[in-house]
């Protein structure tokens, strides 16, 4: 997972890249959204839903399918801006966004 939060973090610099204000602003608002786990994670493995912790690992679940799909989102987001691009700016085809 850390090694995956790690590309994450990459992918979202390289995406917001100008100004450095605003790439400052959404890589603390990923890490601060990123950590909120570990404060959830006191929670949600409760000792009444042992020895299973069905509902915990479902919670575990929910979390990482949601994170599966905002990125994939953020991902088809990207590419119809590169499409547009694309269309706007023909000539100039320097900068695009990292898919």
């Amino acid at each position: 997972m850390f090694a995956g939060f790690i590309c994450y973090l990459a992918w979202a610099s390289s995406t917001v890249s100008n100004p450095p204000v605003k790439r400052a602003a959404a890589l603390a608002l990923i890490n601060t959204i990123s950590q909120t786990g570990n404060i959830v994670g006191s929670y949600i493995w409760v000792t009444g839903w042992g020895p299973t912790y069905n509902k915990s690992y479902a919670i575990c679940i929910a979390a990482a399918v949601g994170c599966v799909l905002v990125s994939l989102g953020l991902r088809s987001k990207l590419k119809r801006l590169n499409s547009k691009m694309d269309e706007d700016h023909r000539e100039n085809r320097k900068w695009r966004y990292h898919t």
